[in-house]
């Protein structure tokens, strides 16, 4: 694996919306799921600083050309652009000069998984909203909620909106660059195995991406194999928004692992069972398939309802 020092480097919101490298959020990757409590915490956050610059984390690349594919990092990166939107607005209704924010950050330079885009593209080129404007997901409700949030109080600080403005765009971040799955899935399982908070099904996901790498015969099978199962776990993931509310990820997950295979949906149970298969990659997949299968059926059965 390429020595991930040499890919560090620390940098800040400004600049990497300045460099105009496109920032894309892949489809396998969970939509937006920040609620109140997190945007409340982000804009708090920016209060606190009173201008000052602070951390604002991490964010991990997959670099593909010239695109930036963001691995870990995106409902920050995400909530900041929501953010920036409503102080544009804000600016506007105050009859103030906006332009720069909208040059800078409200472009396509940032773009995130297809669904939340449709939403997120409205408020970015339009600064307003309703919640009944193709809110069909929770996580385009959330986003929705997160530009109302940040509107409403940057409407009653209006003395305060520039020092906001530096904290945040002056933020530090530290930037992970890595140029190949194999890497992103070795990044991911190291980090869970030092606690990092992810769903079981994202340590899951994970841990068998990462084994695909791992027990294949060369790297042009592994990609191969790994974009079929980036595919079905997009999928997987909008079927999971989509019965929000009837049922939850960990439930159709632990239901799933019962139903098929009689073990936990969790990763200790996992990697026994693949343990004992002796067609390792092709359980894998087939693992995948088959939970796409019971989500696709438990969206049906909402649709019927």
């Amino acid at each position: 694996m390429e020595n991930i020092e040499s890919n560090t480097g620390i940098n800040s919101i400004q600049s990497l919306f300045k460099s105009k490298k496109p920032i894309r959020i892949p489809a396998y990757q969970r939509a937006y799921s920040w609620g109140k409590k997190q945007v409340k915490q982000f804009y708090d956050d920016l209060l606190e600083q009173n201008g000052k610059n602070y951390y604002l984390g991490h964010l991990l690349f997959e670099r593909n050309g010239n695109t930036l594919f963001i691995v870990d990092g995106q409902q920050r990166l995400t909530t900041a652009v929501i953010f920036l939107a409503a102080l544009a607005k804000t600016l506007k209704d105050m009859d103030s000069n906006y332009s720069y924010l909208a040059d800078t950050y409200l472009t396509d330079t940032f773009r995130t998984i297809e669904d939340d885009q449709i939403v997120l593209r409205r408020i970015i080129k339009q600064m307003s909203i309703t919640e009944s404007f193709g809110s069909e997901t929770l996580s385009q409700k959330k986003i929705i909620r997160a530009f109302k949030f940040f509107s409403d109080e940057l409407k009653e600080q209006p003395d305060k909106l520039l020092m906001l403005q530096s904290s945040l765009e002056n933020a530090t971040v530290l930037v992970y660059y890595i140029d190949s799955k194999v890497e992103a899935t070795q990044i991911f399982e190291y980090q869970n195995n030092r606690g990092k908070e992810l769903s079981p099904f994202e340590i899951i996901k994970a841990y068998l991406m990462h084994q695909i790498y791992l027990l294949s015969d060369s790297p042009e099978k592994a990609d191969n194999d790994i974009a079929d199962i980036q595919v079905m776990v997009a999928a997987i993931y909008r079927n999971i928004e989509m019965v929000d509310g009837y049922f939850s990820e960990n439930d159709l997950l632990n239901n799933f692992c019962y139903l098929y295979y009689n073990i936990d949906g969790n990763v200790e149970s996992i990697k026994t069972h693949l343990s004992g298969r002796s067609q390792k990659t092709d359980w894998i997949k087939q693992f995948f398939d088959n939970f796409l299968d019971l989500t696709q059926n438990a969206k049906s059965i909402i649709i019927i309802k």
